[in-house]
């Protein structure tokens, strides 16, 4: 009885062996079959991820509750007389003024500063931003003017 029972398993491993090398030759044989497919899937994935990044970031502009307009009258009327500005780029969670400040090298640092604390307390301003900083400033050496570049970061998330 024991040996008919060790026979019967030791059939059935063995049946069991082979079905599952037929199976891992049949899956085989479909990969090797489907793989350029699957490659051209992969490009294509990859090509909608970048599109459906770019839908996005343009669905974040176009909703936000931030209108581009208002915030830049609101920059030009808090700018003192001695800034000028160049470019205001805006990016999903971050607002970047680029410019230049007219002043004494000795000014220059006091007139920024006070600048970001009028953008920070400022009423319509200051609740739209988490922070308000200048990473630095440096002296454009063609026109003699000071150039700064400030960043304001959105309070939590990017406005929608």
């Amino acid at each position: 009885m024991i040996l008919l029972t060790m026979l019967t398993s030791v059939g059935w491993q063995l049946f069991m062996s082979h079905s599952y090398s037929t199976q891992l030759r049949f899956w085989d044989k479909e990969i090797a079959q489907h793989s350029e497919e699957y490659d051209e899937f992969l490009l294509l994935l990859r090509d909608y991820m970048a599109e459906s990044a770019k839908i996005e970031e343009a669905h974040k502009i176009i909703y936000s509750p931030m209108v581009a307009s208002d915030l830049m009258i609101d920059i030009g009327r808090t700018l003192p007389d001695v800034m000028s500005i160049d470019v205001i780029e805006y990016s999903g969670d971050l607002v970047m003024i680029r410019g230049s400040v007219i002043a004494p090298t000795k000014h220059v640092s006091s007139v920024l500063s006070q600048y970001l604390k009028t953008l920070r307390t400022d009423p319509r301003i200051g609740p739209l931003f988490d922070d308000v900083y200048a990473p630095g400033f440096g002296r454009d050496e063609r026109n003699g003017r000071y150039t700064f570049v400030i960043q304001l970061k959105f309070r939590g998330e990017s406005p929608r």
